[in-house]
């Protein structure tokens, strides 16, 4: 459960599956399309909600997906993160690409 990062809830059977994985959206290609399972995205308490941040316990730290603009550049969305108290994350290591791609499905 320490690793979870979004899971699935039947309370009809009052069943739950947790994965380590956080996505925006339910996915649709895990294998719970039954009705009555419903997707929860865990947020952690550490993250500030309102401004949309996701708790990933893989790497401990907040994070938060902004809209591709072609008219941004890195040095933008470098200032952006800044202004919300963080800072742009930088993929350095094929655990956080997969991880990143597996959260946007």
């Amino acid at each position: 459960m320490d690793e979870s990062m979004s899971m699935f809830y039947n309370g009809a059977a009052q069943k739950c599956i947790c994965i380590n994985t956080g996505y925006i959206e339910r996915p649709s290609a895990l294998g719970q399309s039954v009705a009555g399972w419903n997707y929860y995205l865990i947020l952690d308490e550490r993250c500030p909600r309102e401004s949309g941040y996701v708790y990933s316990k893989i790497f401990h730290s907040c994070y938060k997906f902004h809209k591709k603009n072609s008219s941004l550049s890195y040095d933008d969305y470098s200032t952006i993160c800044e202004n919300e108290g963080g800072e742009l994350m930088k993929i350095d290591s094929e655990k956080k690409q997969q991880h990143i791609a597996d959260f946007l499905g």
